[in-house]
């Protein structure tokens, strides 16, 4: 039951970051350089909860997985 919660916890996280994404990129940046770190964050926990669920996206950087 607690797998259950964290992959949903997780699943959640990741359709939040992409619904983030998509909706944000209508919204104009006020802070160009602060700004970009709300794109960052969402980005990467995108890219971290696919990773989770054994989609690794980011394979093309070079780094080996320690799994």
């Amino acid at each position: 039951m607690k797998d259950f919660f964290k992959n949903l916890f997780v699943f959640l996280l990741g359709v939040g970051a992409f619904i983030y994404l998509i909706i944000e990129s209508t919204i104009p940046v006020e802070l160009p350089i602060i700004g970009n770190f709300d794109d960052t964050t969402a980005v990467v926990l995108l890219l971290s909860s696919l990773n989770y669920f054994g989609i690794n996206l980011t394979g093309f950087l070079g780094r080996k997985s320690k799994r």
